[in-house]
């Protein structure tokens, strides 16, 4: 139904957005690494 097809959209979003700031927590070391090299 509906509200299921909403709980998943939710839940994708929210897989996205924690994707997003893994990758960002992430690269910030990788970042200031690189910029040492």
């Amino acid at each position: 139904g509906c509200l299921e097809e909403s709980k998943h959209n939710n839940a994708d979003a929210i897989i996205i957005l924690q994707i997003v700031l893994v990758v960002a927590i992430a690269a910030q070391p990788h970042a200031t690494w690189l910029l040492q090299l």
